[in-house]
C-alpha cells in the first residue's frame, strides 16, 4: 500500500491531533455598556444589581381620627398600637371595679324574750306569744303554731250545765273539745264528730265509749307534750272515772285547763308548739 506524501514538504508536522495544547488565560466579558479598562481593553466584571423582590410590601398607616371624636385612649388600644376587635373594644371601655372591703355587719336588735304569766294567772287579753321564740325553760324552739283552747270551769262542765240543760250539755262540750284539739295541733287528724257519734249512737255497747274516752284522754295527754307541759293526762282515768257519777268530764278539763294557763292567752289566740 503507497503512502501519499505531502507535495509541500509538511511531513515533520505533526497532525492536528497531536499539535502541542497552548492554554490562555480566560478573560472577563466586557462590561455592559461597552465599557473599557484604563489601557482600552475590555473592562472589569462588574455583578448586575439584585433584582427587586416580588414579595408585597406591608405599608403601615395611622389611623385616622375623624374631626370631633375622641381619640382612643392608650389602654383601650391593642398591640402594636393598633385598634381593639370590637369585643376588646368593649372590655376595654369598662372602667375597672374598686374592690370595696365589707364593713362591720349592722348591729342586730336583741329579739324580745317573752316572758309566760305563772300559772292560773289567766288569760291577759290582746297578748299573743311570737311563733319564733320559746317561752318556756329549757331553751326549746316551737316548731309548729296552733290554736289557744277555751278555760272552761270544771265543776260547771261536770255537774252545773248538765244539769240545767238536761245532759245535752255534755254533748256539746265532748264536741268542742275535740274541735279544739284538732286546731290546737293541726299536724294530727282529729275528728269531732266521730267521738260524738260514738257517744249518741254506740253508748249501749259500754266498750265503745270507754274506747272513745280512753283515746280522748291519749289526745289531751299529747297536747300537753306538745305545749312543753308534763304529760299529767292517765287515758286510763278519763274512762274509769266515767263510772264515778260521770267524774271523766271533770278530769278532763282540768287537764285541758292546764295547757291554756300555761299559755295565758285568750281563746283563738296563735300559739307555738315545741314538740
Amino acid at each position: 500500500m503507497t503512502t501519499p506524501q505531502n507535495p509541500d514538504g509538511d511531513q515533520g508536522r505533526p497532525l492536528p491531533s497531536q499539535a502541542p495544547t497552548t492554554h490562555h488565560p480566560t478573560q472577563p466579558p466586557p462590561a455592559p455598556g461597552g465599557a473599557s479598562g484604563p489601557d482600552g481593553g475590555p473592562g472589569q466584571f462588574q455583578p448586575a444589581p439584585p433584582t427587586p423582590s416580588s414579595a408585597p410590601t406591608r405599608v403601615h398607616t395611622r389611623p385616622t381620627i375623624p374631626t370631633g371624636a375622641a381619640p382612643t385612649p392608650p389602654a383601650a388600644r391593642g398591640p402594636q398600637g393598633h385598634p381593639p376587635a370590637p369585643g376588646e373594644r368593649a372590655a376595654a371601655a369598662v372602667p375597672p371595679v374598686a374592690h370595696i372591703p365589707p364593713g362591720p355587719p349592722a348591729a342586730q336588735p336583741a329579739p324580745q324574750q317573752f316572758t309566760p304569766p305563772p300559772l292560773g294567772s289567766g288569760p291577759v287579753p290582746g297578748q299573743s306569744f311570737p311563733s319564733d321564740q320559746a317561752p318556756v325553760p329549757g331553751g326549746r324552739r316551737p316548731v309548729a303554731d296552733g290554736q289557744q283552747m277555751k278555760k272552761r270551769n270544771p265543776l260547771a262542765v261536770w255537774l252545773g250545765l248538765p244539769l240545767i240543760t238536761l245532759g245535752i250539755y255534755s254533748l256539746v262540750w265532748y264536741y268542742k273539745i275535740h274541735k279544739e284539739l284538732a286546731a290546737f295541733d293541726r299536724r294530727k287528724e282529729i275528728s269531732a264528730v266521730g267521738p260524738l257519734l260514738v257517744i249518741l249512737l254506740l253508748s249501749w255497747t259500754v266498750i265503745a265509749p270507754i274506747i272513745s274516752f280512753h283515746n280522748t284522754g291519749k289526745r289531751i295527754r299529747e297536747a300537753q307534750r306538745s305545749a312543753g307541759l308534763p304529760e299529767t293526762c292517765n287515758p286510763t282515768l278519763c274512762w274509769l272515772l266515767g263510772f264515778v257519777f260521770g267524774l271523766h268530764t271533770f278530769y278532763m278539763q282540768g287537764e285541758l285547763n292546764k295547757i291554756v294557763d300555761a299559755y295565758g292567752v285568750e281563746h283563738g289566740t296563735t300559739v307555738p308548739l315545741f314538740v
